[in-house]
């Protein structure tokens, strides 16, 4: 049984109005504004207060954004309670264990962990006790935000008594979070297999073995074995299937199912993500109408759902798909602004990427600045809660001035950012390090393409710096970024003619991404294929015409491979390789070659213009400008003049629309008409025209030329 099947027949054994999955609702703590200049606490519910107040110490010190400080806060009191719960048990018999729950409750964690301590010295040969003493220190130290001083005491605990399932999934989430995947894979399976042997019809150990089997996805997750993943997470569905209350056994069903429609949408299975965001939507949908508290949830799931129709180039459900999601975070941010705040943020942002994809760059700038007129303010109540989104939003907004050639507004905003993401990569490297380096990527993007290549040198050597440095720690989720990073510095390499150092850095990104696709085939070849493009460019630039037609042509075969298996996501990506070796072959003045690859070109962005116009015109534009140039080339004004003229008919309704990005588009799309039409007079007018509408330089001189040889 597949796992969207599976999905449907444990959601239809749920009704809405008996105990339903838990959807992403509020956990233990919120947040609290404590007095009016915006300082932010959180509030636990079930915390003593001496405890509480503790916690709101240790998290103002680790300078976190809100959403993060509240999942802290939320883990935090998971391990306060399980430890209280331990002591108390244990303290009826026991005066030490009673002494420590004390020091809990009032939040003097070094004086629980003394008195632990002594309670294993003095616990002689008793193992038991000595293992649970082990396992409560180690809660100790998890509270005081010591994770490397909980680990040994976990591990002493598992060791006492490997067949305890609590010890051993304690030891390996540690184990997970610190990112020793060998030995922490080993303990989970061993957990996994002391929870098999425990009697099945008690639903107690039939969540032990869900925990086991669910943490091992998690894990083979994140280490990109992608097959071993899926089929965790599909014996943890057949467990809740089956189960006489699959709500007691599998209480997180929903959160388990959203990992794994991440998963889908990491290998690009989307369709498989779909379903399982649409059965979820679905039931949140019908728990909604009892009750509002699913609203946020059922707004998660819309956000996700939108992605996937974004990725699959569905851009008017994504919109509509994001739209709602958004309208119910507002909705729920006018009752209670200080916890879905950062959610708008969100929401703004996936809605500004969407409009940027499809090039409508002035709704992607009005979201943008929507979330910034948010954020601004916050930023001076409390800068620690909502910096790294500020820090997102800038990074964002100054990639599309970039892209729309804005090139003062694309530094102020990148140079923001920087300046934000240096600080919090400061205050916590581990955290914002990645964070940094991309806006490093972005701003030497932008000094490369206004010739400050110093200044572009020196952004991507400090980004590749970083992620050398993060691949090592973490090679399963670094490795791409290290690859993206060589790739911007090979194409400023090529730009500066130092042709040996972007061959290198192009070559290494490339066996970078070779290597990451033979694990995992379906998040990278992708990647390979683009990288390929690239190659093929940069030989074409520095006129290795063999080396260059081999790079298109292993390009041309994958991406003809992902098309077939995935139209929708790929088409787009196929047309673009066909576009560029039609380039290609034209510089090489292979014309017949060239009018093949710019006709199929052609074909394709018609498909694509029906399904979004939005999108695709524009590249429908320059395939048909650049296959009216071949069919001139070959004396075939006949087909060039009407090719052309389409495309100027395009081009002035996204000039219209667009006018400080698509002028070069219109002015060589009005150049190549007045060359293929036989009227003089008709030809001077494009050309005046394009002279008009023409922004660079190069194409201002070629209409100005055009324009010299018509009457005054």
């Amino acid at each position: 049984m597949t796992s969207s099947v599976l999905l449907l027949a444990f959601l239809a054994s749920t009704p809405p109005s008996q105990a339903a999955p838990e959807i992403s609702t509020s956990g233990w703590c919120s947040p609290v504004f404590v007095n009016v200049s915006g300082k932010v606490t959180v509030n636990c519910i079930g915390v003593d207060p001496g405890a509480l107040k503790q916690l709101n110490v240790e998290l103002g010190r680790r300078k976190l954004e809100l959403s993060a400080k509240i999942r802290e806060a939320d883990e935090w009191t998971k391990r306060y309670k399980q430890l209280e719960a331990a002591l108390a048990e244990q303290g009826n018999q026991d005066e030490l264990s009673r002494q420590a729950e004390e020091y809990l409750h009032a939040g003097e964690l070094d004086k629980a962990e003394a008195v632990l301590k002594q309670a294993i010295e003095s616990g002689e040969k008793n193992v038991d006790y000595i293992a649970a003493n082990q396992y409560r220190l180690a809660l100790v130290e998890q509270l005081k935000f010591l994770p490397l001083e909980a680990l040994p005491h976990f591990e002493k605990a598992y060791q006492y008594r490997p067949e305890n399932t609590e010890y051993g999934q304690s030891y390996a989430d540690e184990l997970l979070e610190q990112g020793k995947f060998d030995k922490a894979e080993e303990v989970y399976k061993a957990t996994l297999e002391s929870a098999r042997r425990l009697p099945q019809a008690d639903s107690t150990n039939q969540r032990k073995v869900v925990r086991a089997l669910h943490n091992l996805a998690l894990l083979y997750q994140e280490t990109q074995r992608t097959a071993e993943a899926e089929q965790s997470y599909i014996e943890v569905f057949n467990i809740c299937h089956s189960a006489a209350d699959g709500a007691d056994v599998c209480p997180d069903i929903v959160a388990m199912l959203n990992n794994l429609a991440g998963l889908y949408s990491e290998t690009l299975r989307y369709k498989d993500a779909e379903n399982i965001y649409d059965s979820v939507l679905d039931l949140s949908r019908e728990l909604v109408k009892t009750d509002p508290q699913f609203r946020a949830g059922m707004a998660e799931t819309l956000i996700n759902l939108g992605t996937i129709y974004r990725e699959t180039q569905r851009y008017k459900e994504a919109e509509t798909s994001y739209r709602e999601g958004l309208d119910i975070y507002q909705e729920l941010a006018k009752a209670t602004p200080q916890k879905y705040d950062e959610e708008v943020i969100g929401a703004l942002i996936n809605l500004a990427g969407l409009y940027s994809d499809t090039g409508r760059s002035q709704d992607a700038e009005n979201s943008f600045q929507a979330a910034l007129q948010i954020e601004r303010p916050l930023i001076i109540k409390n800068p620690g809660a909502y910096l790294a989104e500020l820090g997102l939003t800038l990074n964002d907004l100054g990639a599309l001035y970039e892209t729309t050639r804005r090139p003062k507004d694309a530094e102020a905003a990148l140079k923001e950012a920087l300046a934000i993401r240096r600080q919090l990569a400061n205050d916590a490297p581990s955290a914002y390090q990645a964070d940094l380096a991309i806006t490093l990527q972005n701003y030497g993007s932008l000094c490369s393409d206004f010739g400050r290549m110093k200044e572009a040198e020196d952004s991507y050597t400090e980004a590749l710096s970083i992620f050398r440095r993060l691949a090592g720690g973490k090679p399963a989720t670094h490795q791409a970024d290290l690859a993206s990073t060589l790739l911007g510095l090979a194409y400023l390499y090529a730009n500066a003619n130092r042709s040996e150092d972007a061959q290198a850095a192009s070559q290494e990104a490339l066996t970078i991404y070779r290597n990451l696709a033979e694990k995992n085939p379906g998040v990278y070849l992708p990647s390979v294929a683009a990288v390929l493009q690239k190659i093929g460019n940069l030989y074409k630039d520095n006129e290795k015409r063999t080396d260059a037609e081999k790079a298109f042509n292993e390009s041309l075969t994958i991406y003809r491979q992902l098309a077939e298996k995935n139209p929708s996501a790929f088409l787009g990506d196929l047309a673009g390789i066909l576009n560029d070796m039609g380039g290609f072959y034209l510089d090489i003045d292979q014309l017949q070659d060239a009018e093949r690859f710019y006709s199929e070109t052609v074909d394709i962005c018609r498909r694509l213009v029906e399904s979004d116009p939005s999108q695709f015109e524009f590249h429908l534009a320059s395939a048909l400008t650049n296959l009216a140039v071949v069919h001139m080339q070959l004396g075939n004004n006949a087909q060039a003049s009407p090719e052309s003229l389409e495309a100027v008919q395009i081009n002035r309704k996204l000039w219209k629309a667009e006018p400080d990005s698509a002028g070069d588009d219109l002015a060589r799309s009005l150049i190549v008409a007045g060359n293929t039409t036989t009227d003089h007079s008709a030809s001077c007018q494009f050309a005046r025209e394009a002279a008009n509408v023409a922004q660079s330089e190069v194409v201002g001189k070629l209409a100005a030329k055009q324009v010299a040889s018509c009457p005054p």
